[in-house]
């Protein structure tokens, strides 16, 4: 956590470093294997309850379909095999449309004492080219992993605009197509976690490797498919 390293490294007496959180941006990306997005809205993890509650009477009216966590969150939740789980939560995330995120710990403030810090949802919302919504935390570490317009779409907590702000965005294919191409990119060319490791072996001091370099120019084509899209779309021709 951003907030963390200036305590840990005076606590250490050592240099410590931030290592953002990141995703298997390939296994995530939409670029791979392109499905239609029959999920409106996936919520996984903390989520602010009144936005939850006026999606679940949305859902219940039958105007979208809503697939949410079930069980209590904030502890460990074992499951049969954790390839298949991860495997799960990349094929629902994109084929979503909305994907809820919210900052890390956001409903235990005695254990955060005021410290606001990214969570791991912006990655995986980013990489599947969802339409993020929900909190954009006003913290650095939000500012510098998650840069780019409209990353999230903000909410308010209590749930008063949500269904507002969907019927908006809703209404404007065109913004959403572009929201969606610009997380995928960005999530491709910045959160993967290949760039994770580029810093520690930056800061290790250690080479790059042609397996390393591989999966960047992988990375780099899937994320070139955003781009040609956006020149199409503003051609004049388009």
């Amino acid at each position: 956590m951003k907030g963390t390293v200036s305590a840990l490294s005076h606590a250490a007496n050592r240099t410590c470093f931030w290592l953002p959180g990141g995703v298997d941006a390939l296994r995530f990306s939409p670029f791979c294997h392109s499905a239609a997005r029959a999920v409106d809205v996936y919520s996984i993890g903390r989520r602010y309850e009144g936005i939850h509650h006026e999606l679940l009477k949305a859902a219940e009216r039958g105007g979208i379909f809503y697939v949410h966590d079930t069980h209590a969150g904030g502890g460990l939740t074992e499951v049969s095999d954790c390839r298949q789980h991860r495997e799960l939560l990349a094929k629902i995330a994109k084929r979503s449309r909305y994907f809820l995120v919210a900052a890390s710990k956001m409903d235990q403030i005695d254990h955060t004492q005021g410290q606001v810090e990214v969570g791991f949802r912006y990655h995986e919302g980013a990489a599947a080219g969802t339409v993020m919504i929900g909190d954009a935390p006003d913290c650095d570490a939000y500012r510098e992993s998650f840069g780019w317009p409209e990353a999230v779409i903000q909410m308010q907590p209590d749930g008063s605009d949500t269904m507002a702000v969907l019927r908006e965005l809703d209404s404007n294919p065109e913004r959403m197509a572009a929201i969606s191409r610009r997380n995928t990119k960005e999530a491709l060319l910045l959160h993967d976690w290949i760039h994770r490791w580029n810093e520690m072996f930056r800061i290790a001091g250690i080479g790059p490797s042609p397996r390393k370099a591989a999966r960047e120019q992988r990375l780099k084509d899937l994320a070139d498919l955003s781009t040609s899209a956006d020149q199409r779309l503003n051609s004049p021709a388009g």
